[in-house]
């Protein structure tokens, strides 16, 4: 309708005519403009309501969410977006098989190129808010279980031993799960030793700074 309008020139000065200042097409244009804001209105709406179902999504702009929100039943077309949506998570890992879903076998750190199995590995079905939430919860679990190995194991090696140990050509324990097992077992031994010094025993300190 505006290409229209412009095209309409005035012969005699080649300037556009003021087309919209016809009734008609003023009431036209308002409406169309109306419908726009109602449009965008419903769209952010909806936006917000899949926010509201994966909290994870507000870290993301609103282009790459309608991105993953249309693309959500193919998940191998969404992988471009998972450094935004998961924390220190750079890509996850997909095993794929004909006319099914694929499932997501690891996730990769998004600092270094650390790898850590899911246990198990997640379905990427369902809708997309719900796949990704699964997703999330399933790398918390396998940190979790990661933890409570390396723990485990923590009693049994020498402490050297312990944080080279591999599986597969690559460590056991990505960095941050080594540092806070180290962590953990520090504060132990500290307790420990502190307790014993409330009992009368004489104990070395130094050795826990070293």
């Amino acid at each position: 309708m505006m290409a229209r309008g412009y095209r309409r020139l005035n012969p005699l000065r080649n300037q556009p005519t003021q087309f919209t200042s016809r009734p008609l097409r003023s009431a036209q244009l308002e409406g169309l403009q109306k419908d726009q804001e109602v449009c965008k209105k419903s769209l952010s709406d909806f936006l917000d309501g899949k926010r509201r179902q994966f909290p994870r999504f507000y870290f993301t702009s609103e282009a790459d969410l309608l991105d993953i929100l249309s693309n959500g039943s193919m998940p191998e077309k969404i992988m471009k977006h998972v450094d935004k949506v998961f924390l220190a998570t750079k890509q996850l890992e997909l095993e794929e098989a004909p006319g099914v879903r694929p499932k997501a076998t690891r996730f990769v750190s998004g600092v270094g190129h650390e790898i850590v199995d899911f246990q198990p590995v997640v379905p990427l079905e369902g809708k997309v808010e719900v796949y990704l939430q699964i997703v999330l919860d399933g790398q918390r679990a396998a940190l979790r279980k990661t933890l409570e190995r390396s723990m485990d194991r923590f009693g049994t090696q020498s402490r050297t031993v312990w944080l080279m140990n591999k599986f597969q050509n690559r460590p056991m324990d990505p960095a941050q799960v080594s540092i806070l097992v180290a962590a953990i077992q520090h504060v132990k031994d500290v307790e420990a030793a502190m307790a014993r010094v409330a009992k009368g025993a004489r104990v070395n300190f130094y050795k826990f700074g070293t």
